[in-house]
């Protein structure tokens, strides 16, 4: 008996586990439809928008026209995996240089919006990703996707940081909170400066925080990062969110004015060095449409061939730290799945009913009046029995069509009323008119004088009563009172 209960126990526990994975299944399945649906959706946007957007003098443009636009300003290595990668000069003459740093942080309608100061950050801070190298430093991949900024954000009571996302960091529906995790993006690869300091001034060159104690202030900190795609009438737009800006307003020295962006095509010719202004609450950044075909041709003019040696900002130097700061990092993405999981839920819950329920019952009760079966059973009694209201004209019409059908039973009773008496109704001796017969007898023999009983008056009747038949009665010839006929009367 133990060991029938135990054996039920078990499989039913392996049931339940057999069922919780079902479910785990679907929901995967279903998110992943979902998500290659919208990344579908999304391209199908964006190729509309670039189609809609792109003048036909670029409409041929891929990432192969940055070789060009940026020779001037650096040089082009070839990286294995990464294809050609950009170098620029503040780089190979600094290795303390840092992209994302000479310049400043403007708020627009699509969240934090990079200008920078330096001649090729209209593309390197905007199109493309980020890698560190070991011996080379900082170098620039090359992509088709406009943002106001590609990196990840995090802020404390005091200070607010942001790193460059590296090559890896792709996204069909943006990045969250795990992005640190999931792409390794090290300590020492984030700039952070006061919070006081992060909206004053138009470059951020000397009030960045020096790498090293980056240890320290990120052990205060919290991933803020929220980039997404988002619906802009008929085009889609990438917003950068990450700090909020009334976390930034409370600690800063002037107000952070929002202003509206603006995206300029290039012209044909050389690139202007400084494309970024903002003035009088516009934001005007060259930003020319580019496909997304991987490039074509090599770069004219490449250095070197450089191996994959990559710094993801991690240094042994940190010690035990970086440990802790690792664990740090994994606890927010597994707090940033769970949530982004949850919001899905419920999003799929609440488009159950919209997408699935609701359609039979928009198609069934919509065709009734159309349809073969049910409308002469709803249409028939609205014209024959029409309200009163909606036609006044059919009200005499009604009277003589329902009275000829119900009268015909009343009239039986009165008739019977009328017919009874009547036949027991007798005429008197005064009223009635005498008449002679002729004599019957044989000739010789006196003369006998004999009245004959009137008959029942006809108009006395009802008419559609029948008249009773009378007895037959034998001709007499009537006489007058001397005895001649009386040939007044119809014999």
């Amino acid at each position: 008996r133990a060991e029938a209960d135990r054996l039920a126990a078990d499989r039913a526990l392996i049931e339940g586990q057999r069922k919780r994975m079902e479910k785990e299944l679907v929901l995967r399945k279903r998110d992943e439809e979902v998500k290659a649906a919208e990344r579908k959706a999304a391209e199908a946007r964006r190729e509309s928008e670039r189609a809609h957007n792109t003048p036909p003098a670029s409409a041929g443009r891929n990432v192969d026209f940055f070789y060009a636009a940026l020779d001037p300003y650096g040089d082009w290595d070839e990286v294995e995996g990464y294809g050609p990668v950009f170098l620029p000069r503040e780089a190979q003459r600094d290795r303390k240089w840092r992209p994302y740093t000479d310049g400043e942080w403007v708020r627009s309608e699509q969240g934090w919006t990079w200008r920078s100061n330096e001649p090729h950050g209209w593309a390197t801070c905007h199109y493309g990703r980020w890698v560190r190298h070991v011996r080379e430093g900082w170098m620039w991949v090359p992509g088709s996707e406009w943002a106001p900024a590609w990196v990840s954000w995090r802020k404390s009571e005091t200070h607010i940081g942001w790193a460059p996302l590296p090559p890896e960091a792709h996204s069909g529906r943006g990045f969250n909170a795990s992005v640190d995790e999931y792409f390794d993006i090290g300590v020492r690869s984030y700039n952070f400066v006061p919070r006081e300091r992060f909206g004053a001034g138009r470059t951020y060159v000397g009030r960045i925080v020096e790498p090293e104690r980056n240890v320290t202030i990120i052990q205060n900190t919290v991933n803020v990062t929220n980039i997404s795609y988002q619906n802009s009438g008929n085009n889609t737009v990438i917003v950068n969110e990450g700090p909020d800006v009334n976390f930034v307003n409370a600690h800063a020295a002037a107000p952070i004015q929002i202003v509206r962006l603006q995206r300029d095509e290039m012209t044909e010719g050389r690139i202007l060095p400084t494309p970024s202004l903002v003035a009088g609450g516009l934001l005007r950044l060259l930003a020319p449409v580019v496909n997304h075909e991987r490039p074509v041709a090599a770069p004219p003019k490449v250095r070197k061939k450089t191996t994959r040696e990559f710094d993801r900002g991690w240094n042994p130097a940190d010690g035990g730290a970086e440990k802790v700061i690792r664990q740090k990092v994994a606890a927010e993405a597994r707090k940033a799945e769970d949530d982004e999981r949850q919001t899905f839920q419920k999003q799929s819950a609440e488009k159950k009913p919209v997408i699935v329920k609701p359609q039979p019952p928009i198609l069934i009760p919509a065709k009734p009046p159309i349809g073969k079966a049910t409308p002469p059973k709803v249409v028939a009694p609205k014209i024959v029995t029409p309200p009163a209201p909606t036609l006044p004209t059919e009200k005499p019409v009604e009277p003589p069509v329902i009275e000829p059908k119900q009268p015909p039973a009343p009239p039986v009773q009165p008739v019977q009323e009328i017919v009874i008496p009547i036949p027991e109704v007798k005429p008197t001796p005064e009223s009635a008119p005498k008449h002679e017969t002729p004599s019957l007898e044989a000739p010789g023999q006196p003369k006998t004088e004999r009245i004959a009983p009137k008959p029942p008056k006809e108009k006395a009747a009802p008419k559609n009563h029948a008249k009773p038949a009378a007895k037959p009665t034998p001709k007499t010839k009537k006489t007058k009172p001397d005895g001649t006929p009386d040939d007044s009367v119809p014999r």
